[in-house]
């Protein structure tokens, strides 16, 4: 006998049920997410097994957490009559193994279309600089255009097109440690030499600087990021044009050293952070660059250190 079609109902949350016989555990983080962000188109229908008096969740159980949150009422969801617990993990299973994840130019062609502004952003510098379908560093463009914004991302398309005028990629790890270069740069009080940079390029072909990255990166595991700005560092300071020593980035210890000034990790440096200390930067060296007419620097005076006199221990004999 076939099974019966599932039904498209509204469920009220106090009937709805986790089997953590199959189930995951809760994400903390994913509900509150849910919670904040909530959106009823987003959220979409959840879909439940129903027994004799009760509904267990199949797929969306942080949907229900995060609804029950917010102090909804019902959902929406898809029902399936099903009392065996081995057919609702079955079910489970197969609703999350065989989903196939979008790739990341899918979800960028997805973004533009929606009209989500760095999404646009990014698509009409990729466009200004000749890139077409085969460009697949989506997500690290994003990123990049995000911490330091569109001048700079563009001045970055500008010196990889004229380093290597035939690539259709710009490889996403070579993008992000030049994101993480260029937070490193600003906070050790260094400037990034966008001159410099093209003749490193010009130098190390694409397929060098990812060798190097991966030479580099297995010799610290986990700590993939940090490892390619520091390979990065490495050929730059080795580019010097006409053999001139200065402009030199320090090398940090280990990779964690620079990778804290990322958007992961302990200590580490937020955009928001970072684009502070930015504008920190800059008002710095423009009240250095414009004294104030009149003033005058006051001598520093240092304290005099007061000499004691000997002591003297003398001893009765």
């Amino acid at each position: 006998m076939p099974r019966k079609r599932g039904e498209l109902q509204y469920v009220k949350l106090k009937y709805i049920h986790v089997n953590d016989a199959y189930q995951r555990p809760l994400g903390e983080k994913r509900v509150e997410k849910l919670v904040q962000e909530w959106d009823d188109e987003k959220a979409g229908a959840i879909t439940l097994a129903k027994t004799a008096n009760r509904f267990y969740v199949i797929d969306g159980q942080h949907r229900v957490e995060a609804a029950r949150r917010r102090g909804l009422d019902d959902l929406p969801a898809v029902v399936f009559f099903n009392d065996e617990t081995n057919r609702q993990a079955h079910i489970f299973l197969a609703v999350n193994k065989d989903r196939a994840a979008l790739t990341s130019a899918q979800l960028f062609k997805a973004a533009v279309v929606s009209g989500e502004p760095t999404a646009n952003a990014v698509s009409a510098l990729l466009r200004r600089h000749g890139f077409g379908d085969g460009f697949r560093a989506f997500s690290a463009a994003s990123k990049a255009y995000e911490m330091h914004g569109g001048e700079w991302l563009d001045a970055f398309f500008a010196v990889f097109r004229r380093a290597w005028p035939d690539a259709t990629n710009v490889d996403a790890i070579i993008i992000n440690a030049t994101v993480l270069l260029q937070q490193y740069v600003v906070v050790t009080g260094m400037v990034l030499d966008w001159e410099r940079y093209e003749y490193m390029l010009e130098r190390f072909p694409q397929t060098t600087l990812r060798a190097r990255v991966d030479e580099r990166g297995a010799a610290w595991t986990g700590q993939k990021a940090g490892a390619a700005a520091m390979t990065i560092i490495d050929c730059y300071n080795s580019s010097a044009i006409g053999g001139s020593r200065k402009g030199k980035i320090p090398m940090p210890v280990s990779p964690s050293q620079i990778a804290r000034f990322g958007k992961g990790g302990h200590n580490a440096m937020s955009p928001i952070r970072y684009r502070n200390e930015r504008k920190r930067m800059a008002r710095a060296e423009a009240a250095k660059a414009q004294p104030v007419e009149g003033a005058t620097l006051k001598p520093r005076v240092h304290k005099r250190v007061r000499e004691e006199a000997p002591i003297v221990a003398t001893f009765g004999g």
